[in-house]
């Protein structure tokens, strides 16, 4: 919508005048590439609505791992109170994409909720 474009238009001068570069969006993908990190991107448009989104590999974060271990904690005593710990481990099957960073999401969850 034209409001929206009036938004970011504005946004991204008081950026340039707070001093900060403002480059492309290939510029953006440029710097991953830098960085040695793989970067994918979806770009579409809805009308007059401009959606990008990003994501990149890489490791999670020490507070990711607490955070994924701790909602796996709080999942098995508030939904698996009555269950047997090693029943649920052999009865549980879990699901990840591909993404690294997903993947060490999901085993934080599941020492939270298998208690490992």
């Amino acid at each position: 919508a034209p409001d929206q474009l009036n938004r970011l238009s504005g946004v991204a001068k008081q950026w340039q005048a707070a001093g900060h570069k403002l480059g492309t969006f290939s510029d953006a993908l440029a710097n991953f590439d830098k960085l040695g990190e793989t970067c994918h991107a979806k770009a579409g448009s809805d009308g007059g609505t401009l959606t990008v989104a990003m994501k990149w590999g890489g490791e999670l974060t020490g507070g990711g791992v607490a955070a994924a271990e701790a909602l796996g904690v709080a999942f098995r005593e508030e939904t698996c109170r009555d269950l047997d710990v090693g029943s649920l481990r052999h009865d549980t099957k879990v699901y990840s994409s591909s993404e690294p960073r997903c993947q060490q999401t999901a085993a934080a969850f599941c020492r939270g909720l298998f208690h490992l």
